[in-house]
């Protein structure tokens, strides 16, 4: 019911937890959703925001400076990847540059790329938490780490209608 909210226009045809039974185990959800939440069309075009749902709406680290540490509770890595099959008669022509970042001990890392397979996108994210605890002397680092993540999640992919190319010549016949 919780997943069902953050997409009012988009039906949860799949969805399953694994791991949830034992805190040593991995905790997984993973979810298929069908629906218009993500997209819009204007003209030839077809604009997707994967994020769309699923970003913050600023950055949990705006102050200019902390005094205090930050404590993110546990370690853990959060992966999630959008699939969207290109529709036929578009390409895709626009999408968010692929990014890393990482703090220098690898603490915390950020993993952003679009991958394009015949009409397949992926769109994949990975943030690793390797430490729990950061001193105050990290904050620009972290407040740096997530701007990137928010920049990325912020993005649109674009598809553009292709003109379509007939095979045949002015007087209708396709043989020579």
């Amino acid at each position: 019911e919780e997943l069902a909210l953050d997409f009012p226009n988009g039906e949860i045809l799949d969805w399953s937890i694994k791991g949830k039974d034992s805190p040593a185990d991995v905790l997984e959800v993973s979810y298929k959703v069908s629906g218009t939440d993500f997209i819009s069309k204007v003209g030839d075009n077809i604009y997707i925001r994967p994020w769309l749902n699923q970003t913050w709406d600023e950055n949990p680290f705006g102050a200019p400076k902390r005094l205090f540490p930050i404590d993110f509770g546990m370690k853990g890595v959060l992966r999630i990847s959008f699939i969207f099959k290109i529709p036929e008669g578009y390409e895709v022509t626009d999408v968010p540059r692929p990014a890393r970042v990482n703090f220098p001990n690898k603490e915390m890392c950020y993993e952003f790329s679009v991958t394009e397979s015949e009409n397949t996108l992926i769109i994949s994210s990975i943030f690793t938490i390797n430490q729990t605890e950061f001193a105050p002397e990290n904050y620009k680092n972290l407040k740096r780490l997530y701007d990137v993540i928010m920049q990325k999640q912020g993005g649109q992919v674009v598809l553009t209608k292709v003109e379509s190319v007939s095979g045949e010549n002015e007087m209708g016949g396709g043989q020579k």
